[in-house]
């Protein structure tokens, strides 16, 4: 994942790209996966915290990690205004001291912006290493079949921006400008394949216990263009 992408102005305007009511939505979907007793919650790529502060407010015990510190500066300013002990963490993955969480998530396109294939494959083994045996790990992706069939168009936010994407068919890069008329930036995601994945978590200990619809607990259909991928630790 290229930090660098998500300093400066993307986490400027990170929160007006999520809207509180979907992120209440996913926060419940989310916790819908966890126990009685299940508290502990680590989530990755964690951006300015709206995630990882909707847990806190349920009352669970969670670490927000992203690898830019511009986000972590900012998601820490906000759970100090709610009054709330949320542990933000910037630098690398493996250097987040526990390891025994009960839950681990990874939010708005995480994977898709890991754009190297030996780095997905680390950033699976890490939040391996940080799971409790048993412990689920749940995140959403684009479908690149569906990609395929029918890549993005042009889209208009609330907040003024205005984006077109290209997707690159040779690479699985889809590159996407944003500009509200005063500033612009650009991210760059690549669009895994499911069987990809697949392989990737398989080789990170992680199985593959169901790939749902977006944010559903329904099985996923060719057609959709994001899906949720519900994953769990192995015992090795």
């Amino acid at each position: 994942m290229n930090k660098d992408q998500y300093s400066g102005k993307f986490s400027d305007v990170y929160d007006t790209f999520l809207e509180e009511e979907r992120v209440a939505k996913e926060v419940e979907y989310l916790t819908s996966f966890l126990s009685d007793g299940e508290k502990k919650i680590l989530d990755v790529g964690c951006g300015t915290g709206n995630h990882s502060i909707a847990f806190a407010r349920k009352n669970y015990d969670v670490v927000g990690y992203d690898p830019s510190k511009d986000m972590i500066r900012r998601a820490k300013s906000k759970s100090k205004q709610e009054g709330l002990d949320v542990n933000f963490f910037s630098g690398s993955l493996d250097e987040v001291l526990e390891n025994n969480f009960d839950f681990c998530c990874s939010m708005f396109n995480v994977v898709n912006h890991i754009t190297e294939k030996d780095d997905l494959l680390k950033f699976f083994r890490s939040v391996e290493k940080k799971l409790k045996p048993n412990g689920r790990f749940v995140f959403d992706t684009f479908n690149l079949e569906q990609v395929k069939r029918d890549p993005p168009n042009d889209k208009k936010y609330k907040n003024g921006y205005a984006s077109s994407a290209t997707y690159f068919n040779e690479t699985d890069l889809m590159e996407i400008k944003y500009d509200d008329g005063v500033s612009k930036f650009d991210l760059l995601q690549r669009i895994w394949s499911l069987k990809f994945i697949t392989e990737m978590l398989k080789l990170s200990n992680l199985k593959v216990e169901k790939i749902y619809k977006w944010y559903k607990k329904q099985n996923y259909e060719n057609s959709d263009y994001k899906l949720t991928f519900v994953c769990t630790k192995g015992n090795k």
